[in-house]
């Protein structure tokens, strides 16, 4: 499913941490939650079993000021997967034409800005590829295949560790994300953020931060559950082809 701030932040903590770890249990623990106006840093620590310092540095840890900030986030509720109603449609019917016209739509996408991407790959010498939850699949697909193909291509899965990663680029890098929706950095970063590496964005949603993407993107899509990680995809090993294309 497409996940909303809340799901994504708790669940990518928990992958991307140990599974014994303390901010996976504080996670763990606050995905089962319903009612956030009742959350206390005393309540959480006492229900993941960890120490109130924890439950502190979990705040920090996943980009939050404080208790409060992460008490309003989670206010915002948390999806939960939706049974498909068999009486209409079989489930492999449905999920099998959505993944097909999902593909389809992003076969679509403006090959030119494909082909910029690629250039910007071959240029750089160093290249992060990010990407959240389903996303970072795509991500690790296309690092993946640019270091087959002898670039110098990275990613991360923490979002924490992506975010200090970004910050930090210098002008000589290249950051690359995926984000179905075009939501990435108001997943926990308030305030200002800038940015020095030039940054391409692919998503099937609209560019929510033109003042901080050199390049956008954007394939068609409905933005549907199903297809989610396989436009994705798609994407990734589009511009993997197109950049060992253009190579030669």
């Amino acid at each position: 499913m497409i996940y909303g701030k809340p799901a994504v932040i708790l669940l990518n903590e928990i992958a991307s941490e140990k599974p014994d770890s303390a901010n996976a249990a504080i996670a763990r623990w606050l995905l089962h939650q319903s009612d956030p106006d009742q959350l206390s840093i005393k309540a959480v620590a006492d229900g993941a079993h960890v120490g109130i310092a924890s439950v502190s540095r979990f705040v920090k840890d996943i980009g939050f000021e404080d208790f409060s900030s992460l008490r309003d986030m989670l206010k915002e509720g948390l999806d939960r997967p939706a049974r498909i109603d068999k009486t209409k449609q079989d489930s492999r019917t449905m999920i099998h034409d959505e993944i097909v016209l999902g593909l389809d739509l992003a076969s679509q996408v403006d090959m030119h800005a494909i082909r910029q991407c690629a250039k910007a790959i071959d240029h750089y010498q160093k290249i992060w590829v990010f990407g959240l939850m389903k996303a970072e699949a795509a991500a690790i697909c296309l690092a993946d295949d640019l270091c087959l193909a002898g670039k110098d291509a990275a990613t991360l899965f923490s979002h924490a560790q992506q975010m200090d990663c970004i910050k930090r680029a210098g002008k000589e890098e290249l950051i690359i994300l995926f984000s179905y929706t075009g939501s990435y950095f108001d997943i926990s970063e308030n305030g200002q953020l800038h940015i020095n590496a030039p940054v391409i964005m692919i998503s099937g949603g609209q560019n929510m931060y033109p003042g901080l993407t050199s390049l956008f993107i954007r394939y068609p899509s409905h933005l549907d559950k199903a297809s989610h990680p396989y436009t994705l995809l798609y994407m990734a090993d589009l511009i993997t082809q197109t950049y060992l294309e253009d190579r030669h």
